[in-house]
């Protein structure tokens, strides 16, 4: 098996065993990589597959958020909707400045999933009673 067959593998089997909790952090570091290489290349030519990169993976963010599940959905809307319009905005005339600022917001956004990733999966669960065990199995 060949270094990138072997990584493509574990890479696959890390995405489809993680919960979706942790698939938005693989998502929000991706994207934070994504930023540090645009912000980090000299020239536009090398920094905007990154951008681009950057800027599908914020609309996936986007396009998969729920409104109707959160009341907090349209505010992260927001951030994402501003996220966008910096990479495109970066995408034809890359600025580092602009860039790393852009990367301390998905930074932020990356901490505060995983935390709550975290306080999910460390939540006790709760013990189902046997009079809401019937009400399942008729």
């Amino acid at each position: 098996m060949t270094t990138d067959a072997g990584r493509l593998r574990y890479l696959a089997n890390a995405v489809s065993t993680a919960t979706p909790a942790q698939r938005i952090v693989m998502l929000y570091d991706r994207l934070g990589l994504d930023i540090e290489r645009a912000a980090s290349t000299e020239a536009s030519s090398e920094a905007s597959p990154h951008i681009r990169h950057a800027q599908q993976i914020v609309a996936e963010l986007l396009s998969s958020l729920d409104a109707s599940v959160w009341a907090g959905a349209d505010d992260l809307a927001a951030i994402y909707g501003y996220l966008l319009t910096e990479l495109i905005g970066c995408n034809s005339q890359p600025d580092p400045d602009r860039l790393r600022s852009v990367g301390v917001i998905v930074a932020d956004l990356r901490s505060s999933w995983h935390e709550a990733g975290q306080q999910i999966s460390s939540a006790p669960s709760r013990p189902t009673s046997l009079s809401t065990v019937g009400a399942w199995v008729g």
